[in-house]
């Protein structure tokens, strides 16, 4: 198991660079231990200057912003590329706001 942990981290700071993976294990940790607290539903993260509050009991999108803060690039990029400021936007089905909070910074 230790190595297995040890095998993870190594190819991640190759990936990553090793500040970077620093600091996803450090959110990581972050998680699982407000995840202990059985009164506590969210944990609060900042990104791209707002406030996200993500669900530790519904983990999905939620647990992958918070290790990595960003969420599928390539819908980041075609958002970034298709709306422009001054434009209306409706984020319809919008889960936790991470959509609508990218589109009000551009508009």
């Amino acid at each position: 198991m230790i190595s297995d942990i040890a095998r993870n981290f190594v190819g991640r700071v190759r990936d990553r660079g090793f500040f970077k993976t620093c600091v996803t294990y450090g959110h990581m940790m972050r998680w699982k231990w407000a995840q202990r607290d059985p009164k506590r539903e969210y944990l609060v993260r900042r990104m791209q200057g707002f406030k996200l509050c993500l669900s530790l009991r519904h983990p999905g999108i939620s647990e992958a912003l918070n290790l990595y803060g960003f969420r599928e690039p390539e819908h980041r990029f075609l958002l970034r590329w298709a709306v422009k400021e001054g434009m209306c936007v409706l984020d319809i089905g919008g889960n936790i706001g991470y959509y609508t909070m990218m589109a009000a910074k551009a508009v």
